[in-house]
């Protein structure tokens, strides 16, 4: 689903898939998008890898009831959509679209490296994402966050909703997007 976020026609694709079988849908709907230049998959997915013994690393994962998200010994990154975070989120988390991760050049300076960072979404999968991106821009202590918000309200932990400016660091680009929505709409409308 977020190829086209984190890929393009001249980033070397390499993909890990569960079944063979699963190949050809794959590039396929990559080459839709523009993101042709697959360059391999791993035959037998992490398992066929682990299997082979070869080496690996791991992020962390953090349960929402974890002792590690209380007090400021964490600092808490959102990657949901910007309406998902305004609905509910974790007073003091920042803000990010995961789509708009590789875009924020700043994001090391915005968020404080020296301590632990936990990234939410809503159950999980994007977090994952993310994840996988702060660790290649060189953050070194990133935790997904399991469950996510889903996990968070269903233990019915508190939520701050509404914006919060201080604390979304893609406003930029977000406040880019919204004021190419309307002539997007527009040019929508007359087709």
């Amino acid at each position: 689903m977020f190829g086209g976020w984190i890929a393009d026609d001249k980033v070397p694709v390499y993909l890990v898939l569960d079944r063979p079988d699963d190949l050809k849908k794959a590039c396929l709907h990559l080459q839709r998008i523009g993101v042709d230049n697959i360059r391999g998959v791993l035959a037998g997915g992490f398992e066929g890898w682990g299997d082979a013994g070869l080496e690996f690393s791991m992020s962390g994962t953090l349960s929402v009831t974890s002792d590690a998200l209380q007090g400021k010994r964490m600092e808490i990154l959102d990657v949901r959509e910007i309406s998902e975070f305004e609905e509910g989120h974790i007073r003091g988390s920042r803000h990010a679209y995961v789509g708009f991760l590789p875009e924020l050049s700043t994001i090391g300076s915005q968020l404080d490296r020296k301590r632990p960072l936990a990234v939410t979404c809503s159950v999980g999968h994007r977090a994952s994402l993310a994840v996988s991106m702060l660790l290649r821009m060189g953050f070194t202590n990133v935790f997904n966050l399991l469950g996510g918000m889903t996990a968070w309200k269903q233990l019915d932990k508190p939520v701050v909703t509404g914006p919060d400016k201080a604390h979304t660091l893609d406003r930029k680009i977000l406040a880019r997007s919204i004021s190419n929505e309307p002539a997007a709409k527009a040019v929508r409308a007359d087709t």
